[in-house]
């Protein structure tokens, strides 16, 4: 059976120790489970511990004084076409200009409440290996599975989005519970 949902639980390293911030939260994961090898489409969520972007995204407002921050707006898209050069990367093309790339390539900015704000899961991005996943990200919720991201409820995204900070490098461990150990 595929593990689609699952629990956020954010630490820090305070003091030499993790600490729990706060109580784990409800989060949804791909539609097909987790996958330690993933691949472009199959609806899994990546197994491992990844970073997360340096850039936070969205069409809301600013939240993170912290992280760089881009604004969504019309032609804003994630190439997901692993044949093209820019896969696995944000790209703007004009808006109302079909872009180059095909494939599940995604129009951030039209995509709502999900990409109101959102993270980049480091996943597949150094390097860029055609056809292993692509858009990998950690946003808000509508209330069901993901097609490979995690999502969480628009509050929880905020509290990590002014409570994270870059230059503490923050990671993501996804995983089963039982898998948590090999990480």
């Amino acid at each position: 059976m595929s593990v689609t949902h699952g629990v956020l639980t954010p630490y820090a390293l305070v003091g030499g120790c993790w600490t729990r911030l706060f109580r784990g939260v409800s989060a949804e994961l791909g539609y097909s489970g987790l996958a330690l090898h993933k691949h472009e489409g199959d609806g899994k969520t990546p197994e491992g511990i990844f970073s997360l972007g340096s850039t936070i995204y969205g069409a809301g407002p600013r939240v993170s004084a912290l992280y760089r921050y881009h604004h969504l707006v019309c032609g804003d898209w994630w190439d997901e076409q692993s044949s093209t050069p820019q896969y696995n990367q944000f790209v703007h093309v004009g808006c109302g200009v079909q872009p180059p790339f095909g494939g599940g390539s995604e129009p951030l900015w039209a995509i709502q409440p999900e990409y109101s704000h959102f993270f980049v899961i480091n996943y597949n991005t150094s390097p860029i290996r055609k056809g292993l996943g692509s858009a990998i990200f950690l946003h808000v919720s509508a209330g069901a599975f993901t097609a490979g991201c995690v999502a969480v409820s628009a509050s929880v995204l905020n509290q990590l989005m002014t409570w994270l900070s870059p230059a503490d490098h923050p990671r993501i461990v996804i995983s089963t519970t039982n898998g948590l150990s090999q990480w």
